[in-house]
């Protein structure tokens, strides 16, 4: 594999308790160790880990790329790949047979069909033939010069489509299928937290110490020997992305941030972002960001769906469905840049 970038930052001692004089006269020093991906979700992935040498950690860093790159390829809905059965086989197959799949995609899009009951339709991976609309303006946008939003009656089309009772799908083998024609399954709301869970299972199976991963944004993290050095984690300031709002310090868990400030284009005065509104088809207005932060009691799949979810919802049910989780704390930014704070687990 090829190393985009590794940097050595400094050295931290970490050491057990052990059972001689001499074992504990010898103190195991874990460096700290960074990597950056550039080929993965189409964001920057930055994977920081602690290892007793350069050799073990590029053996972490190939593990987790290589099983990015995988979940990559699995939830792709635009493209093909040679021997993959992935979304867009899915989507494609839409109307006919079932897909067998590969495990990752099909509890990943287990979990999506649950994404929907948890959050009352507002994450719905069943919506693709929409924001498959959106995509295509957005592309054209920013990459080709044509400026346009798609018309009402171009949006209204797609909306029978996002029909996730569509959904099929036999855990005996592990295959699934869409039921109607047209309709497409997109994992974007959840894709990043469900990758980011299994890259920190990935790197604890195989004894990495101390971790941390930043998928776009998506940042878990967990701390083995090191509980006295918290990780320091910077929550995006959604109007001026280039700074942070807060430093929160982290030994284990996540912070997971959505906002209009990615992936975006604009239109005779105002943004386009890619985070759609399921009732309106539009971007979701109302606010410019949420970010929502939890322990490791709660996944990263759900702090990626609630940090969508958040952001669509009108505040005040934006609040109870926080208040259906283990969050530790929500940060809503508003569209005039005003930031407020929840802490659901402690006004329960």
């Amino acid at each position: 594999m090829k190393k985009i970038l590794i940097l050595i930052c400094f050295c931290l001692a970490l050491s057990g308790c052990s059972g001689t004089a001499e074992q504990n006269d010898t103190v195991l020093e874990m460096q700290k160790f960074q990597i950056q991906y550039l080929d993965v979700f189409d964001t920057v992935t930055e994977l920081t880990v602690y290892a007793e040498s350069e050799d073990k950690a590029n053996e972490y860093f190939d593990a987790v790329h290589e099983e990015l790159l995988e979940l990559h390829k699995l939830f792709d809905p635009y493209n093909t790949y040679d021997g993959i059965n992935n979304l867009k086989t899915i989507n494609d197959n839409a109307g006919g047979d079932f897909i067998k799949v590969k495990e990752p995609l099909f509890y990943a899009v287990l979990y999506g069909e649950e994404a929907y009951e948890k959050t009352g339709g507002t994450i719905n991976i069943a919506m693709g033939a929409t924001l498959e609309l959106w995509h295509k303006y957005r592309d054209d946008a920013l990459d080709n010069g044509i400026i346009a939003v798609p018309s009402s009656e171009e949006l209204e089309a797609t909306r029978p489509l996002n029909d996730i009772s569509a959904l099929v799908y036999n855990t005996a083998d592990h295959s699934v299928k869409l039921t109607k024609k047209g309709v497409m399954l997109n994992l974007g709301a959840i894709a990043k937290g469900y990758a980011s869970d299994r890259a920190i299972a990935l790197l604890k199976e195989k004894g990495c110490d101390s971790a941390l991963v930043n998928l776009g944004g998506n940042v878990a993290c967990y701390r083995g020997s090191a509980k006295d050095s918290p990780w320091k984690i910077g929550v995006q300031n959604a109007v001026d992305p280039e700074n942070i709002t807060e430093i929160i310090k982290k030994d284990n868990g996540f912070l997971i941030s959505s906002g209009d400030y990615q992936r975006y284009y604009e239109y005779e005065g105002k943004r386009y972002h890619h985070i759609i509104d399921p009732v309106t088809l539009m971007p979701a207005d109302g606010k410019r960001g949420t970010t929502v932060i939890c322990g490791d009691d709660v996944s990263c799949a759900d702090g990626d769906l609630l940090s969508t979810a958040l952001f669509i919802l009108p505040r005040e049910k934006a609040d109870e469905l926080a208040k259906k989780y283990n969050v530790e704390q929500v940060y809503y930014t508003d569209t005039d840049g005003n930031i407020t704070t929840l802490f659901p687990t402690q006004q329960q």
